[in-house]
């Protein structure tokens, strides 16, 4: 999860807002982002209670979701900062201040053996001027809490964080950098008021969100919006490092600037669907009204039109069948989790004998559409299945699919 450095009212009303209307699986993320942004802000209180709601009430999250770890982690040194208990976190149990306070020690002292080992600590830094100080500054359990030297190079150290799990995963296990990130060290940095804060925390409360009422499934239009908006982005941002690749791969699309297709016909897809013998779901039919397919330039990828889209057991029968039939089926707690927190381990590969490829190939890469999961608006779950990954990254729609892609593309720019 990429860290966001400042926080303006815009953004942190923007999270609180996603929370309140969300499913509870989708609220689940931005949830942990805010209430780690708010722990880096120096509200360690606030936090607290945003970090425990991911363990009780409606945004529980299962183990098996990737924030588990870092709640594991994150949780016991926020107490022993905050000189409280910890509650039980999964199958972890409640520890007491003292048995805490045993546990970070010993963690401690693994992490300053570690630290001694490798003195870049996990991190790119540019020159070698400050480093040695900083680790003596935040690994010395004996540091002035007020102590000037040491916030300095923290604040040297912020400049290289980029990614919020790894942020906090690292605050977990230096107790002096978590007592003074949580004293405020960082607030003038990221900018968030108390005031702020609190009215985050209160979105989890003031959910508003109605499974009846999630309905909205994308239009033409919509699609017409999206798909140029995302092929002016490739175009402005087209790495020239591979723009003979590029050219190799699709000649006519860089020369042209052109990503998007002629939309498809109604008869077109009429006779696609008339092929597949299955009804398409509303929100990918008007996508391919809208465009055709579409060039994904940069992943050398495809997506197809109305005249290669098929059964993936037509396309491709070794990946529609190549699972073990005895595997263990896993529950619906843990598969209906969506969102960046999502285990994508955790997948029924026996769905891939039914799923639709609506995508080509390209190193195992792969966009499918699940027919056996259909919501309540009857949209297809939509897969990103890949060697990238241990498993699938599952949407509730080829839409979603689609917005999460974008994103993770140009998250950089």
């Amino acid at each position: 999860m990429k860290l966001q450095k400042v926080v303006d009212d815009i953004y942190l009303s923007d999270l609180s807002e996603k929370i309140r209307v969300l499913a509870p699986d989708e609220a689940a993320s931005y949830l942990f982002e805010g209430a780690g942004l708010v722990l880096l802000a120096g509200y360690p209180d606030i936090a607290y209670q945003a970090f425990t709601s991911l363990l009780t009430g409606e945004l529980k999250i299962s183990e098996e979701s990737s924030f588990a770890d870092p709640l594991k982690s994150i949780l016991p040194s926020l107490c022993y900062a905050m000189g409280i208990s910890c509650p039980a976190i999964f199958s972890n149990k409640e520890m007491s201040k003292i048995e805490i306070e045993q546990q970070i020690s010993k963690e401690y002292s693994k992490q300053k053996k570690l630290i001694k080992a490798n003195r870049w600590f996990y991190l790119a830094i540019q020159s070698s001027d400050w480093h040695k100080d900083f680790l003596h500054a935040i690994t010395n359990l004996t540091i002035n809490a007020n102590s000037v030297n040491a916030d300095k190079y923290i604040l040297k150290w912020w400049e290289f964080c980029d990614e919020l799990t790894y942020t906090l995963k690292l605050m977990s296990q230096l107790p002096p950098l978590m007592k003074r990130i949580s004293e405020g060290v960082l607030r003038d940095e990221i900018k968030v008021s108390e005031t702020q804060a609190q009215e985050f925390l209160k979105s989890i409360s003031n959910r508003t969100y109605d499974p009846q009422q999630f309905g909205f499934i994308p239009t033409v239009e919509d699609w017409n919006v999206f798909l140029k908006k995302w092929n002016a982005e490739v175009f402005e941002n087209l790495d020239e490092d591979y723009l003979e690749s590029y050219g190799r791969y699709y000649p006519e699309v860089l020369e042209s600037k052109q990503c998007l297709k002629k939309g498809a016909t109604e008869a077109e897809i009429l006779e696609l669907e008339k092929n597949l013998q299955a009804k398409l779901p509303l929100g990918y039919r008007n996508f391919l009204l809208s465009s055709n397919g579409f060039i994904l330039l940069n992943y050398y990828l495809e997506l197809y039109g109305t005249d290669q889209i098929n059964w993936l057991i037509e396309l491709d029968r070794n990946l529609a069948e190549g699972y073990d039939e005895n595997e263990e089926d896993i529950s619906d707690e843990e598969y209906f989790q969506y969102g960046e927190h999502q285990n994508c381990g955790l997948y029924r590969e026996k769905y891939l004998k039914t799923a639709l490829q609506i995508s080509s190939t390209e190193d195992c890469f792969i966009y499918l559409l699940n027919p056996v999961i259909v919501d309540n608006r009857n949209e297809w779950e939509a897969w990103d299945v890949g060697s990238k990954y241990p498993g699938a990254y599952r949407y509730r729609s080829f839409w979603d699919m689609m917005q999460a892609t974008y994103k993770r593309t140009f998250a950089d720019y």
